[in-house]
């Protein structure tokens, strides 16, 4: 079916353009998904002892500050991971992955 094909070309685009943005800060390791509608980046390297210690703590207090949700990836097994959905319109995109971006490095390890 032809909407079928549209949606999937559309989350593709999606998809790829997360990772363009959030290859903007390359601590923010990210790998490709292949089908699934969200990117899971690796947040190891924002977290630490004295600081943000899991990305449990990460999600929590980028919610409170930056009014972004994430999944933390101790809800999967994957500890130092986040899950952000792509399932909304790339302008809301791009604002939630600035704001991720601007977290992240406010919070990075010295």
């Amino acid at each position: 079916q032809q909407c079928v094909t549209d949606m999937l070309t559309e989350y593709q685009q999606r998809r790829d353009q997360d990772l363009t943005w959030l290859a903007e800060e390359p601590r923010l390791r990210c790998a490709v998904p292949q089908g699934a509608f969200y990117v899971f980046p690796d947040v190891t390297d924002f977290l630490s002892p004295d600081g943000l210690r899991t990305s449990l703590a990460f999600s929590d207090a980028l919610l409170a500050e930056e009014h972004v949700v994430t999944t933390p990836g101790e809800a999967f097994d994957t500890p130092g991971f986040v899950r952000l959905s792509y399932a909304t319109s790339l302008e809301r995109l791009r604002e939630g992955i600035t704001r991720l971006i601007r977290f992240a490095r406010a919070h990075a390890p010295n």
